[in-house]
């Protein structure tokens, strides 16, 4: 899934020039993506591959969330054991460990810089998702 999302985010951002079109994030829930294949480090990765790991009729859009709800949402969807409504999510998104007993991981970044739960981040995410 990080993968795939990492792809998605690297491909918004290529054709935005000015920041404040940037992508911040990409999540997906995970019955989106097939995840059928482990792909080797380095290895490439063919649109053909893409199209085996997603549907190809699905319509991304890219919407305004707060930090709080983006942490509090994939937080949700990782209590527990690990379901198809798990949110994937891209390279620049990190969760830790909670230290907390029975409490889901924390996500402390988002684009690769600590979260500011009160920024209004740029996410991709299926409109279906929502």
């Amino acid at each position: 899934g990080k993968l795939i999302c990492s792809l998605l985010k690297s491909a918004l951002n290529t054709s935005r020039r000015q920041r404040k079109l940037m992508v911040d994030a990409v999540i997906l829930m995970g019955g989106n993506i097939r995840g059928g294949t482990d792909y080797p480090e380095g290895s490439f990765f063919s649109l053909e591959a893409l199209e085996a790991e997603i549907k190809s009729d699905e319509t991304i859009a890219v919407v305004p969330m707060p930090g709080w709800l983006l942490a509090d949402g994939i937080a949700d969807t990782h209590a527990g054991d690990p379901i198809p409504g798990w949110f994937q999510y891209d390279a620049g998104i990190i969760q830790e460990e909670n230290s907390e007993e029975g409490k889901p991981p924390v996500v402390t970044h988002i684009a690769g810089e600590p979260i500011d739960r009160d920024r209004i981040y740029r996410v991709a995410t299926k409109i279906g998702d929502l």
